[in-house]
């Protein structure tokens, strides 16, 4: 049911039909297989269920249930080409995202390494009523770095980093750590320039994160 959108336990039983007794059994084989995954928003303190929320895990499954599924009655209507020109071409970008988001978060180990960053590190993502901030590192050297991820079109670097600054106040820093901050973009962009007093941060793209792939 996650690719109908809905992604909480209450939601998924309703569009489901299963009473929330019945709904952990299946949610549980299905994770056990891989085809499923939950999700927590990262802050530092210990999640509630009420914050778990659930995703399809497996690519193949995402893409069918977002793009096929729902239109099985019209490819064969279309054919291939129409079907990937006007159901799939259109939202790829935004489909694309969301594995960008999860590629930049399982390359933040490697970008530690090569800053020579040792700190143990807690990575994963947050979200709030409104707020959503892609990538999250808590660090146990008083550091805590966030960041957002673009894989479209960044036509304007300045809005890009003015959009991760109006989510920083809603970050729970309950340590008071030392914000950093990191831009995860498909392509290269020229970053802007640096506004002084303003948290450190450093801008990353896709060729550069896995060089080698």
């Amino acid at each position: 049911m996650a690719a109908l959108g809905e992604t909480t336990n209450g939601g998924i039983a309703r569009a489901a039909g299963l009473g929330d007794r019945a709904l952990p059994y299946y949610l549980g084989t299905l994770m056990e297989l891989g085809y499923v995954r939950n999700r927590h928003p990262l802050h530092g303190a210990a999640n509630t269920a009420r914050e778990t929320r659930y995703a399809i895990a497996d690519p193949l499954l995402r893409f069918w249930f977002r793009f096929v599924y729902p239109n099985l009655s019209r490819i064969p209507v279309l054919g291939p080409e129409r079907s990937v020109r006007e159901l799939v071409r259109p939202h790829f970008d935004a489909f694309c995202g969301e594995a960008f988001e999860r590629l930049c978060r399982e390359a933040i180990p490697l970008l530690h390494a090569a800053e020579t960053i040792t700190a143990t590190t807690t990575i994963g993502e947050f979200w709030a009523k409104d707020v959503q901030i892609d990538t999250v590192a808590l660090r146990d050297d008083g550091v805590i770095e966030l960041g957002e991820c673009k894989w479209g079109a960044v036509r304007s670097p300045a809005a890009l980093r003015a959009e991760l600054a109006t989510k920083v106040p809603s970050f729970p820093n309950r340590r008071a750590a030392t914000v950093r901050l990191r831009y995860f973009t498909r392509d290269r962009v020229r970053p802007p320039i640096a506004v002084s007093g303003a948290p450190h941060e450093t801008w990353h793209h896709l060729a550069a994160l896995y060089p080698d792939v």
